[in-house]
């Protein structure tokens, strides 16, 4: 046991090895922060969301950027992706949820109702 935990101390973690920026974290975080649910009263529920958040909005933000560079034609800056990630966390990942989610079930309904209609 004693050599195992000697293992994990000595293990160092570089931030550009994993593939982390401190600098969106942090602007993923102040956007989560920013957005924080009043309802949620309890500092450990807080916390959840506001790790939660962050990681989610660091996670989601080359998915946007790609999807923006794909849509527009455009290349955007990497310092762009610090603002999305903001965005993402101020816009809040339950409310994109909630958009994806709604749009897919509206086609769905739609269409399903189309087929009612001509039957």
């Amino acid at each position: 046991m004693k050599s195992f935990l000697e293992f994990l101390y000595n293990i160092k973690f570089d931030m550009q090895t994993i593939g982390i920026q401190k600098d969106l974290l942090l602007a993923a975080l102040i956007g989560v922060v920013a957005n924080l649910p009043k309802e949620v009263k309890s500092n450990f529920q807080q916390a959840v969301h506001i790790i939660v958040g962050t990681l989610l909005s660091t996670i989601l933000t080359p998915t946007f950027m790609s999807l923006t560079e794909q849509i527009f034609n455009v290349k955007l800056p990497t310092q762009s992706g610090y603002g999305i990630a903001a965005l993402i966390g101020i816009i809040g990942v339950n409310s994109i949820k909630k958009i994806i989610i709604s749009k897919l079930t509206s086609k769905k309904t739609d269409d399903s109702g189309d087929d009612k209609e001509s039957k």
